[in-house]
């Protein structure tokens, strides 16, 4: 009989300490409640890429271009003086530059899109080579483009619970319009994000459409052990751009894709109500 009261009263306790326990962390998650970590709050990283080309730090100067440029000063073999002329925007009637033959090529086809003559300023001993501004690689474009960037949504906000749906969302505008201007090319267009993905940091990642929201989160993820995570929201985004450049009118030109990532160290606690007698 005495063996079956204790026994009782054990069961009791503990469903009655696994009620607190969820009580508690109900009323936890509801006091540090849900709200946004914005881009300037995260690790944001920009990286780029073209169709069937690896992901480049959209910095790195070896980013591919759309476009090279070959230019080829002028000659004239019955006169060595006849490649001279007047630089426009430069006063004076000295013949301050020389002709040069500058061709655009599009990178991804080979084909020549314009061909025109320039007066450029005469090279100078700490500057040999003519000043022929260098078509923008697809790193400087997206760069250039305004992409809002990554705010992460979260629920709790401040920090997770063991045992306890973390909500995860995005939070920033997934479609842009690009006006830029680099070193006299000019790019106009909209670009909008394809996918997300997102990383808990605890090795699960997951892939999804759409952003979600506050009320229709894009995931719903429990973390098992306390720790801090690296949670990141990555969005791919691409683009549909004309650009512009000297010599050559506003044509449809690729850029590849850019994907942005934010990174937030997350802590994660547990919560525990003990009984004490």
């Amino acid at each position: 009989m005495n063996l079956k009261r204790v026994g009782r009263h054990s069961a009791i306790a503990f469903a009655t300490q696994l009620i607190l326990v969820v009580s508690a962390t109900a009323a936890y998650a509801a006091v540090d409640g849900s709200g946004t970590i914005g881009a300037h709050q995260l690790r944001v990283d920009l990286q780029v890429r073209m169709p069937g080309g690896g992901l480049t730090d959209a910095r790195d100067a070896g980013a591919p271009s759309p476009f090279r440029i070959d230019a080829v000063a002028a000659k004239d073999h019955t006169g060595p003086l006849l490649g001279e002329c007047p630089v426009p925007g430069v006063p004076g009637p000295d013949l301050t530059g020389w002709w040069w033959h500058v061709k655009t090529i599009d990178n991804a086809t080979g084909v020549v899109i314009s061909t025109v003559h320039i007066c450029l300023p005469m090279p100078s001993a700490s500057s040999p080579e003519p000043l022929i501004p260098a078509p923008p690689t697809i790193g400087e474009i997206w760069a250039a483009a305004g992409l809002p960037g990554p705010s992460l949504g979260l629920s709790p906000l401040g920090e997770g619970v063991t045992g306890l749906d973390t909500w995860i969302w995005g939070a920033s505008p997934n479609t842009i319009q690009i006006a830029a201007t680099i070193d006299g090319y000019t790019i106009t267009g909209s670009a909008h994000v394809a996918r997300y993905t997102f990383d808990t940091g605890d090795g699960t990642t997951y892939d999804s459409v759409g952003s979600g929201n506050a009320d229709n989160p894009a995931l719903l993820h429990m973390y098992e052990r306390t720790g801090t995570y690296p949670l990141s929201i990555a969005a791919v985004w691409t683009a549909t751009v004309a650009i512009s450049g000297p010599g050559f009118a506003a044509r449809p030109t690729p850029i590849g894709e850019a994907l942005e990532t934010g990174t937030y160290d997350y802590p994660v606690v547990q919560v525990r109500s003990v009984i004490t007698a």
